[in-house]
């Protein structure tokens, strides 16, 4: 597992954003998306307040020491939260939280304009992955997603990247309120790794953002992947958004070809909410199977039967022993991952006449009635705790 490091302090932050300097170039041009072409439209549809400038304006992040009415928030990305990170947990987060919240607002962007600055952080393994954390404010009267922005940052003596095109869609970005401001994270050569931590230092860059074009929620939700933009998104939720998608690739290629047939005694047009459920996770399930063996795999469903008395779990009974099997016993016991028992050996009986042929190469669901006894600690695997089961005992014709 590779571990990020924070460049910067606390302090640097502060100091940091004081020194550096944020820019922005035809600022009036904000744009929508429009529905005519998957490009980037060239029409200007959005102007904000101000016009335009070609000004390199200071920023000086200051600390607040009166009352501000019109307080700017810091909010994270759909992408920090969907990695589990919060400003509770998270040093990055925590650390951009605690710098909005103690700079003043005129001291953060300018009136009616889309900006851009860099924190002074970046995150990194020190091997392969760069990323510099900046900050998109928002300080229009209109809300934005689906954003597209150019951003270039420079120093006196050297141009950090120029020119990178930046999208942000609403799936994992979300919606840039007014008065809000959000991280975004660019990727970097490693190889310029020496060259941010003395920018990150120093903090004498001038930021510049232009082309900003958005979609306005609601008018025009869906992400638009335009060419030629890159994720400004956090680097542990695109690989885990990889590694997802290699997982998925693994399982199509790699599952076994299981058969989902219902039993006997379960009509194809009387089909419950639960089974159905179980229908949408049987790749899931297969993947669980073993060769040359039956297995029975928990499908995390539970339903009361027509009394509304009995709970019943629902798990799948799978074939890979290369022969079929009926009038099947066996004894089965379930608990919750803290190992409190729902029930032990309790004994399953599925009679061919009601339950039919579990056949070579299918799943089949199987309805397991909780006693009484168990059902508190039942429940708790339902809505909190996970299940531990094993076979105790095999019989079959």
């Amino acid at each position: 597992m590779k571990k990020w490091w924070y460049g910067g302090l606390v302090f640097m932050v502060l100091a940091g954003c004081a020194n550096g300097e944020d820019s922005t170039e035809n600022e009036s041009e904000e744009q929508e998306f429009t529905d005519e072409t998957d490009d980037i439209s060239e029409e200007n549809t959005e102007e904000t307040d101000g016009g335009s400038t070609d000004s390199e304006d200071q920023e000086e992040l200051v600390i607040d020491d009166g009352e501000d009415t019109d307080q700017m928030q810091f909010v994270t990305q759909i992408s920090d939260e969907e990695s589990g990170l919060t400003v509770g947990n998270d040093e990055i987060l925590s650390m951009l939280n605690d710098l909005i919240e103690n700079s003043r607002t005129n001291e953060i962007g300018d009136e009616g304009q889309v900006r851009a600055q860099y924190s002074g952080l970046f995150l990194t393994d020190e091997t392969n992955l760069l990323y510099g954390v900046f900050l998109l404010s928002n300080r229009t009267e209109e809300a934005m997603t689906n954003i597209g922005i150019t951003l270039s940052v420079a120093t006196e003596d050297d141009v950090l990247f120029d020119n990178k095109s930046i999208y942000l869609d609403q799936e994992h970005f979300g919606i840039l309120e007014p008065d809000t401001v959000m991280p975004v994270y660019v990727e970097l050569d490693i190889n310029q790794l020496e060259s941010v931590e003395e920018l990150s230092d120093s903090r004498q860059e001038t930021t510049y953002i232009s082309d900003v074009m958005f979609d306005v929620p609601g008018e025009n939700p869906d992400s638009r992947d335009p060419e030629g933009f890159e994720v400004g998104y956090r680097p542990e939720y695109i690989m885990a958004q990889a590694n997802e998608e290699n997982r998925e690739g693994q399982w199509e290629e790699s599952a076994p070809e299981l058969e989902y047939v219902l039993p006997d005694n379960i009509d194809q047009g009387d089909i419950s909410t639960a089974l159905i459920h179980v229908e949408q996770i049987v790749d899931l399930a297969a993947m669980e199977s073993i060769d040359n063996d039956i297995s029975i795999f928990w499908a995390g469903v539970a339903e009361q039967d027509g009394n509304g008395e009995d709970w019943k779990g629902i798990f799948l009974l799978m074939n890979r022993t290369g022969e079929d099997f009926q009038n099947i016993e066996f004894g089965f016991t379930l608990e919750d991952e803290n190992g409190e028992t729902v029930f032990e050996n309790q004994s399953i009986s599925l009679p061919e006449e009601e339950f039919g042929v579990l056949r070579d190469g299918t799943m089949m669901p199987v309805s397991i009635t909780v006693p009484e006894e168990g059902e508190a600690v039942f429940m708790g695997i339902i809505e909190q705790y996970g299940a531990v089961y094993r076979f105790e005992s095999w019989e079959a014709e």
